[in-house]
């Protein structure tokens, strides 16, 4: 059974999740990412009122994919305009997944975790996405051989 990745970006960030899921996928994961298909139907996203019915369900798919991912990887690429929705799932990823990889920016306290939490939780911090890359390119030629 492949295991479940999710990750967590800004709403603006859709390709680069699908670079970087390209990259892990074939570690054996299968992406949860609901959310990369959404997209507001009026102009202004949360903002528009007319809008909130259809942030409620985004947040509830958000929700519920984030709740079932083994490996999450956390993109923390602060930008204007940002509502930052990925660090309530950084929140969840900690708290219920194997392991969570924190990539990026420093943004919080959170951000400098590593290593194996009390809850099991394996934290793996990587500065940037290049650093991430070959930590995963490692990784992958040791799936290959086994």
């Amino acid at each position: 059974m492949r295991k479940r990745l999710y990750i967590a970006a800004p709403f603006k960030q859709k390709q680069l999740v699908l670079d970087v899921a390209a990259l892990v996928e074939p570690l054996g994961y299968e992406l949860l990412a609901r959310w990369l298909g959404h997209e507001y139907q009026h102009e202004g996203g949360i903002n528009n009122p007319a809008n909130h019915d259809y942030a409620r369900m985004s947040a509830e798919h958000d929700l519920n994919d984030a709740r079932k991912a083994d490996l999450m990887i956390v993109l923390q690429i602060p930008h204007e305009g940002s509502h930052y929705g990925w660090l309530v799932e950084l929140g969840i990823g900690l708290a219920q997944a194997e392991e969570v990889w924190i990539v990026g920016d420093v943004v919080n306290v959170f951000s400098f975790l590593s290593g194996l939490q009390e809850n099991g939780c394996m934290v793996r911090r990587f500065e940037s996405l290049w650093e991430m890359t070959e930590y995963i390119n490692r990784e992958r030629s040791a799936y290959v051989e086994r």
